[in-house]
């Protein structure tokens, strides 16, 4: 277990401490071994380390896997008193590893005394962001057991892990499930206006082919640069990407989400069609397509967006979104500058819309009032940069009339004419004047600077 504390003990998941499923396999079993030999202080220690590295696993876990930390958890339940905990974790061990249940249950005498009869749970859906693929215990879902804890890993549409943790029975969804982290440097190419467009007609044609590699591509383009995209979109342009979501969604089996994606389809496009093979008469898809168009009307709920900030969802300005539908939210400046745009799944509530990426005082000023500001701002520099213009100058021509004096003073001083008794008279007064032409000169030049800086 060294490693696993050096791990730790070396940040959130630093480079080259991702962990492998052997790994994870070998440091589970360990930890149970230990627990059943009543190691406790190592147990419990090793448990907490181990959930904190799930961010480290690049890949899926292994439902056998996910199945070991509930067990692994269900027995720090008991140790601790807590029976329903350990009740809950026993029953999410046999749903995700029912064959390697039994064997495990047979170790711990407890344990197999507290297993009661398994039913099936109910689930509720998870509200996820757009081609983001979710997997809990293991196994590609879009659904969370009601009343267990699961083991929660976010892939992005790029592929790459976004987070995981483990989530206990009544523990809420992480914001990073329905918002995951935004890079727009990976879908700047499609963040153009146009480009989402095109990439969803280009999903949609792969559907129509069964191309499911190309289908998969040019979804992910959409994703990566809906978050990303410089122009406002239309509702027909956002009714596809809802096709398209729910199309995905209909893959994983996740229909009930499928089936809210869609129906939003219907809603903003009633003329829009799906082609193609797996949407022909009699299909299942074509029937949950047909379902779309009979369901009830979503509610809506309002957006609470700062004042300055127009609000479109999904491209109709408005400040109400449907709540038990998906929807796409963009925040856009007076100016028509698109400051902020999301996929909004259903159910989920908006992150805090002052704080999210380039809602600032100065983005959301109108441009009239953005014009008067900066005439304003030259108008109370124009009167000090004015004074010290004409100090300035006066302050040079003074250095300059005195250095004239001073010139005409020593003329007199080396005069053959010049009566001896005048000499020291003249030589103070040379002195003096050229002094103060020194310093009148550098005055000048200073409040010449500072009034040139003001400008800047």
């Amino acid at each position: 277990m060294w490693w696993l504390l050096s791990v730790a003990l070396a940040g959130p998941c630093p480079d080259g401490a991702s962990m492998g499923s052997a790994e994870v396999r070998e440091a589970l079993d360990t930890l149970w071994a230990q627990g059943l030999a009543g190691d406790d202080v190592a147990f419990r220690t090793g448990v907490a380390e181990l959930e904190a590295r799930i961010a480290c696993l690049p890949a899926p876990l292994e439902p056998a896997d996910a199945g070991r930390f509930h067990r692994n958890r269900a027995l720090l339940a008991q140790r601790s008193g807590d029976d329903a905990g350990r009740d809950r974790a026993l029953a999410s061990m046999r749903r995700a590893a029912p064959e390697e249940a039994g064997a495990w249950l047979a170790d711990s005498d407890v344990l197999a005394s507290a297993a009661g009869a398994y039913r099936v749970p109910a689930t509720a859906e998870f509200g996820t962001s757009l081609a983001v693929q979710v997997v809990v215990d293991g196994r590609p879902s879009n659904e969370r057991p009601l009343g267990q804890p699961v083991v929660v890993q976010v892939f992005g549409a790029d592929g790459a892990l976004v987070d995981a943790a483990w989530l206990a029975a009544r523990d809420p969804l992480p914001s990073w499930v329905s918002y995951p982290p935004v890079r727009c440097d990976e879908g700047a190419a499609v963040a153009r206006p146009g480009a989402l467009a095109a990439a969803g007609e280009r999903a949609e044609a792969a559907f129509a082919t069964l191309d499911v590699e190309g289908f998969q591509q040019a979804l992910r383009e959409v994703a990566l640069g809906l978050p990303c995209s410089e122009a406002v979109l239309s509702p027909v342009e956002a009714a596809a990407i809802h096709r398209l979501e729910g199309v995905r969604l209909y893959t994983l089996g996740a229909e009930r989400s499928a089936l809210r994606s869609l129906q939003q389809a219907r809603i903003l496009d009633p003329l829009g069609e799906m082609h193609g093979q797996a949407v022909s008469e009699g299909s299942p898809l074509a029937a949950l397509w047909a379902r779309s168009l009979t369901s009830a009307p979503p509610p809506w709920v309002p957006v609470d967006a700062p004042e300055g900030v127009d609000v479109r969802v999904d491209g109709v300005p408005s400040r109400l979104r449907p709540a038990t539908v998906p929807s796409i939210v963009q925040l856009t400046a007076p100016s028509g500058q698109v400051l902020w745009t999301s996929y909004v799944p259903a159910m989920a509530p908006l992150p805090a819309l002052d704080e999210v990426a380039g809602l600032t005082t100065d983005a959301l000023l109108a441009p009239a009032r953005q014009t008067y500001l900066d005439d304003e701002d030259r108008r109370r520099r124009s009167l000090p940069k004015q004074v010290l213009l004409l100090s300035g100058t006066g302050l040079l021509v003074t250095s300059g009339l005195l250095w004239q004096g001073n010139r005409n003073t020593i003329s007199d001083y080396v005069a053959p004419e010049t009566a001896p008794e005048r000499l020291e008279g003249l030589r103070q007064r040379a002195n003096r004047t050229a002094t103060a032409s020194t310093v009148a000169g550098a005055a000048g030049a200073l409040c010449l600077g500072v009034a040139v800086a003001f400008e800047l």
